[in-house]
C-alpha cells in the first residue's frame, strides 16, 4: 500500500502542478484555459493508448522504445512550456495576439497532454500488474486513492496560493515554477537516455540520499517540482541547466513584458 501511495503521488504530483501554474498564469492574464481541458482530455487517452500498447512500444528501437519515448515526451513538455512562456509574453504586450492566442493554447494543451500521457501511463501499468488478484489489488488502490488525494490537494493548494498574490507576484511565480519543473524534467530526460543505452553512465556529482531520500514525501515533493535527485550525473546537470536557461529566459520575457506593458 505504501509503495503504491509513493508512486501515484509522485505522479499526481509532477502533471498536478504543471497543471496548476498554467491554470494560474491563465487568470493572472486573463487567457483561455480550454486548452489545459483539452490537454487533460488528450493526456488521459494518451496514457490509456501507453498503458495498452506498451509491450509493443517497448519493441521499438531493438528494446528501448519506452524509454526513448518517456524521453521524448519530457523534453517536448520543455519545449512546450518554452513556447506557453512566449505566449504569455506576447498577450502582455498586446503584440500578434493571433500568434499569442495559439501559442497559448497549443502550448498548455501540449504540456499538459504529455505530461498527463506520461504519469497517467505509469500509474495505470503499475495497477495492472495487481489485476489478476483482488487482494494484492485492494491494497493497491487504497494506496493509489491516498496517493492521489494528497497529490491533488498539494496541487489545488499550490493554485489557490498563486491566484491570491498579488499579479506582479503571481506573474514571477507562475513564471518560476514552469522554468523550475521544466528543468527537473530535462534532467529526467537524461535518465532515460543513460538507461536506453545511449549515453554513457558517469559517476555520480554528489549524494545526499543520508539527507533526504527520493522516497520520502518530501523527496518525492521536490522530484515533482524540482527534479530532485540524490545522486545526479554531470550530464543530467548540464541538461537541468540549459532548460533552466531556455525556459528562464523566455519567463523573464513575460515580467519585461509587463514592464513595458506598464
Amino acid at each position: 500500500m505504501l509503495s503504491a501511495l509513493i508512486i501515484v503521488l509522485r505522479e499526481v504530483l509532477e502533471a498536478g502542478l504543471i497543471i496548476s501554474a498554467l491554470l494560474a498564469a491563465s487568470r493572472v492574464i486573463g487567457g483561455d484555459r480550454r486548452g489545459i481541458g483539452v490537454g487533460a482530455l488528450l493526456g488521459f487517452l494518451g496514457a490509456l493508448a501507453n498503458a495498452r500498447w506498451l509491450g509493443t512500444v517497448s519493441d521499438w528501437a531493438d528494446g528501448i522504445g519506452q524509454e526513448l519515448l518517456n524521453a521524448g515526451l519530457l523534453l517536448a513538455i520543455v519545449a512546450l512550456l518554452t513556447c506557453y512562456n512566449i505566449g504569455v509574453a506576447l498577450r502582455i504586450r498586446g503584440r500578434r495576439k493571433q500568434l499569442a492566442d495559439a501559442l497559448l493554447f497549443w502550448g498548455a494543451a501540449g504540456a499538459v497532454a504529455c505530461a498527463g500521457s506520461r504519469e497517467c501511463a505509469e500509474i495505470f501499468i503499475y495497477a495492472s500488474g495487481f489485476g489478476t488478484s483482488f487482494a494484492a489489488l485492494t491494497p493497491v488502490l487504497i494506496g493509489g486513492g491516498i496517493g492521489l488525494g494528497i497529490g491533488a490537494s498539494i496541487a489545488a493548494l499550490l493554485y489557490y496560493l498563486l491566484v491570491y498574490l498579488r499579479p506582479a507576484q503571481a506573474l514571477l511565480a507562475t513564471c518560476l515554477m514552469p522554468t523550475l519543473i521544466a528543468a527537473g524534467m530535462a534532467g529526467q530526460a537524461i535518465t532515460y537516455l543513460f538507461q536506453a543505452g545511449l549515453l554513457n553512465a558517469e559517476e555520480p556529482l554528489w549524494d545526499t540520499s543520508a539527507l533526504l531520500l527520493e522516497s520520502s514525501a518530501t523527496g518525492q515533493l521536490l522530484y515533482a517540482l524540482l527534479g530532485y535527485e540524490a545522486t545526479p550525473m554531470p550530464m543530467q546537470i548540464t541538461a537541468y541547466l540549459a532548460a533552466l536557461v531556455l525556459v528562464g529566459a523566455t519567463g523573464l520575457a513575460r515580467l519585461s513584458a509587463r514592464g513595458d506593458r506598464r
